[in-house]
């Protein structure tokens, strides 16, 4: 608690990368990451979330990618709130790194050979880029919904389809209810 405490906009950068200097190979402990995701997020510390991307997607992201690299984006994205979109100033010099991210977690989502925690974190991700895609998931997330779908996975794609603003939302849901 007095580590968090005494962070502000102009360490945390550098908190980010002490916590991810052994790299991607070994992983950060997850909920302490991304509640200081959330606060760089909250502070509006354009360095800290520019350091916190590099450090958590790949310059070339492959479809290597662990679970709490999907959850710690999905972090930042909720802590940003509204400014989650391709045009925030703060995300901008990151924006082609987080939509190659996001095509990742597409194929995350449904890759039936996937284990459950990584298609939650894929999914989870999903619910907060519905602006990032010209192709919204709301088919694919409706989809998830279906009964014979782990139950993991069916509250992962509701929660992710709650983070949406457009009616075709609803409309993918219920169509998914009435099947």
């Amino acid at each position: 608690a007095a580590v968090v405490s005494s962070l502000n906009e102009h360490n945390l950068p550098t908190a980010f990368a002490a916590i991810t200097n052994a790299g991607l190979e070994r992983e950060p402990e997850r909920n302490f990451f991304n509640e200081l995701l959330q606060l760089a997020a909250g502070m509006k510390s354009e360095d800290a979330i520019q350091v916190a991307i590099q450090q958590v997607i790949p310059e070339r992201p492959t479809t290597d990618i662990a679970a709490w690299q999907f959850e710690a984006i999905t972090s930042l994205l909720a802590g940003l709130g509204t400014e989650a979109t391709p045009e925030s100033t703060r995300l901008v010099n990151q924006k082609d790194r987080i939509i190659s991210f996001r095509e990742i977690a597409e194929k995350g989502a449904t890759d039936t050979a996937a284990p459950l925690d990584l298609r939650s974190a894929a999914i989870g991700l999903l619910g907060r880029t519905h602006s990032w895609s010209d192709a919204t998931n709301f088919e694919l997330l409706a989809d998830l919904l279906q009964p014979f779908h782990a139950s993991a996975l069916q509250i992962a794609a509701l929660e992710a389809l709650c983070h949406g603003d457009t009616p075709e939302i609803g409309t993918a849901i219920l169509g998914r209810l009435r099947e």
